[in-house]
């Protein structure tokens, strides 16, 4: 009898750590549906990758008896990230209103939606590796799918919700930039960045022998060249990165490739922090007064172009300037906009520009939380670092180079995006704790 009771304990088990599985694979597939709810008070920030996140949570409660032996046993990587969801959560108390709001709120469900992943990919190895890959090339899948649908849409009648018209964009003019059902065009080009560089790694494990799969990379790079994003440029890095790392190529490509990536990266962060414009342009006196894309303060000129700060670096300064003003606590998670608000008023903020984000993960970090939320953030990017060179000669699998280009990406990224509230990148952060942990335990 007892014998039969193991059995099924154990049959039940297993189906237990299958559903629990089937769940993370179909958050992760969902992380590019932002669109799809609007709830009172919520507003957009509940959507289905948050109810999927509550059914699981729901369904590890109900089961709870079958996580004997599953102990969250944290590492460095993962303390780092714990104290830094602690560092946001703990100055919520000490910053008026002295209560969490939902953007701390949201900081606290990708922690404890990070130590829920942690805990499944770290006691169940083998089947980890096959979900990530699942999940996130069905992330980008589901991403593309309303971009189709928008370009008949297009097509049709030449309008579609699931493309956002800029007016004078940036060297470009007016164009229809790819969204889905993202909150942006740069979100839903992160999201096939991280999909076309897992699906990169494995096309070249499999020596570009799968058809599909190429099918697949061709799909995910016409959607992605449809958002117009500047984050091209960092995606490349990560292909380059790959390409070094899988292909191993002469010394002389290899060289060309890294000069290629450097080139990438500073064009990248001129591109997005300074424009040049023509001095005969006729529209250059509209585009100081009222564009939103700059400032209108011009950081010099040549012979024919004035230099112009972008919006970028114009909140980066103001970060800086809110940072050093509230050093120890920042102003709050959630409180930034507010803040701009009031510098807007007082005249230290430009009129013109609308009431943004600080569309930086660092020196957004530096004005919400302070020195000490600064310090837990690079503590996360410095551990990881460490971590990277204590496995990177242990092995060539595909997984490990792909997520360390995703993390190198994302990192890039972060410079001039606030990522922190990205959902795929928590899963990846995970990802990464696991898998690089793993091969670490390997190392001889």
């Amino acid at each position: 009898m007892k014998g039969s009771e193991i059995k099924i304990n154990s049959s039940n088990k297993e189906k237990f750590i299958k559903n629990w599985g089937i769940l993370i694979f179909l958050y992760v597939a969902s992380i590019s549906l932002q669109r799809l709810l609007f709830l009172p008070y919520l507003g957009v920030k509940f959507q289905l990758p948050e109810f999927i996140f509550v059914l699981k949570i729901c369904y590890i409660g109900i089961n709870h008896k079958y996580l004997n032996g599953y102990f969250f046993k944290p590492n460095k990587f993962d303390v780092s990230i714990l104290f830094f969801v602690a560092i946001a959560l703990g100055m919520s108390f000490i910053i008026p209103p002295y209560r969490p709001n939902t953007s701390v709120i949201g900081i606290l469900y990708l922690g404890i939606n990070y130590i829920l992943l942690s805990l499944y990919f770290k006691h169940q190895p083998h089947q980890s590796k096959g979900l990530i890959l699942k999940s996130i090339k069905w992330m980008g899948i589901v991403a593309c799918f309303p971009v189709i649908i928008g370009l008949i849409q297009l097509i049709i009648d030449g309008h579609s919700q699931f493309f956002q018209v800029y007016d004078n964009y940036p060297l470009i003019g007016d164009v229809k930039r790819a969204i889905g059902l993202t909150a942006s065009a740069n979100m839903l080009s992160s999201i096939l960045s991280v999909s076309i560089l897992f699906l990169l790694s494995e096309l070249i494990q499999q020596q570009f022998k799968n058809k599909k799969l190429i099918c697949l990379m061709v799909l995910f790079i016409t959607i992605n060249v449809l958002t117009f994003s500047k984050h091209h440029l960092l995606l490349l890095i990560g292909i380059i990165f790959i390409v070094i790392k899988q292909v191993k190529p002469h010394k002389f490509i290899k060289i060309s490739l890294i000069s290629l990536g450097v080139l990438s990266f500073v064009l990248f962060n001129f591109s997005t922090h300074i424009l040049f414009i023509e001095k005969i342009n006729p529209r250059l006196d509209h585009i100081l007064k009222n564009e939103r894309y700059v400032s209108g303060q011009v950081l010099g000129e040549t012979e024919n172009s004035y230099i112009l700060e972008t919006t970028y670096l114009t909140l980066k300064k103001t970060s800086i300037d809110i940072g050093n003003n509230n050093f120890f606590t920042g102003v709050g998670v959630g409180n930034y906009m507010k803040e701009i608000a009031k510098l807007q008023r007082d005249g230290n903020y430009p009129r013109k520009l609308p009431i943004y984000q600080p569309h930086s993960s660092y020196l957004g970090t530096y004005a919400n939380l302070g020195i000490l939320g600064l310090i837990a953030l690079l503590s996360i990017v410095i551990i990881g670092i460490k971590r990277y060179f204590d496995i990177k000669n242990i092995t060539n699998c595909y997984l490990n180079i792909a997520l360390k280009s995703t993390i190198i990406v994302l990192s890039l990224e972060a410079i001039s995006t606030d990522i922190l509230n990205y959902r795929h990148l928590w899963v990846l952060l995970a990802c990464y704790s696991f898998y690089s942990g793993f091969l670490i335990k390997k190392k001889p």
